[in-house]
């Protein structure tokens, strides 16, 4: 049998290497975390982006339909459409 003071630094390195695997394993959870979040931060960001061009040219139609009320380059319906002067 060993003496006493032989057995307390290996308990204490076990004791320790147990501790090192439940932060790896921690570690390893969290980056998955870190990541699937990365990811639907960026999902969110490209929808962000394509509703704003979407809204960017509805916006851009409606201003080109009043600019040029003559125009028949895109089917506005008449409620946006400007009055037209009547010509002299």
């Amino acid at each position: 049998m060993l003496p006493a003071h032989c057995l307390l630094p290996a308990l204490q390195i076990s004791r320790i290497s147990g501790g090192l695997d439940t932060i790896q394993g921690e570690l390893h959870v969290s980056r998955k975390l870190i990541v699937n979040f990365g990811k639907r931060m960026a999902t969110d960001k490209v929808i962000i982006a394509f509703t704003a061009l979407i809204f960017l040219g509805i916006i851009g139609i409606i201003i080109f339909a009043t600019v040029q009320p003559n125009q028949h380059a895109f089917n506005v319906p008449d409620v946006l459409k400007p009055p037209i002067a009547p010509s002299p």
